[in-house]
């Protein structure tokens, strides 16, 4: 069973097994990251972080794209008033990063900017292979070139992407995700065993 919240310029689905899945919701401007989205962002994250039912956190987007970053009333800013403008703007995005469970992002379009940035914040992360990162060097890259630079985990043909990833975070929800996203993660990039015990 699947519960659906609806917030501003957010979809939030929660499954049974304590998946939750958001979707970043402002389509018609390629999922930017407003400020009413931003708001929503910073709210769920600090529900997610209390709530103990949650086991695995995926982050997609609506649409044909992941996420083209900030609008402009960021990016856009006076050089002396950006720094002081965009720092509460990324700390509130990656606090998805303070959650104890395990994150996976679901590349399924472009990701730029700070869309990409939040897509590398996460513990994993899964592309179509038609996708496109922009990186900050300029160069774009498809979801299927960006395994081989290890900037995700695996890509899968577009029409596949949410079915491999929903499958994959049922399975690492059936785990102890805290330990798994502590111990697991950390072992599984540093090629070393673990054990697991706990939540």
């Amino acid at each position: 069973m699947i519960a659906t919240d609806s917030r501003e310029h957010l979809q939030v689905e929660r499954a049974g097994n304590g998946v939750v899945t958001i979707r970043l919701d402002n389509p018609e401007r390629g999922n930017a990251m407003s400020a009413a989205m931003t708001a929503s962002w910073a709210a769920l994250m600090t529900e997610l972080r209390h709530d103990r039912s949650v086991r695995a956190v995926v982050v997609t987007g609506a649409g044909s794209a992941f996420s083209s970053g900030g609008e402009t009333v960021w990016t856009g800013a006076p050089p002396d008033d950006f720094g002081e403008r965009s720092a509460p703007f990324y700390r509130a995005w990656l606090a998805i990063r303070d959650l104890e469970v395990p994150t996976i992002a679901a590349i399924n379009g472009p990701a730029g900017g700070a869309g990409l940035c939040l897509a590398l914040a996460t513990d994993l992360r899964y592309a179509a292979e038609g996708a496109t990162l922009s990186l900050l060097t300029g160069r774009v890259v498809t979801g299927a070139e960006a395994v081989g630079l290890g900037l995700v985990n695996r890509a899968f043909p577009a029409a596949d992407l949410a079915a491999e990833v929903a499958a994959i975070a049922d399975s690492v929800a059936a785990c102890a995700p805290i330990p798994t996203r502590r111990q697991g993660l950390p072992a599984a990039r540093e090629k070393r065993a673990t054990t697991f015990a706990g939540r």
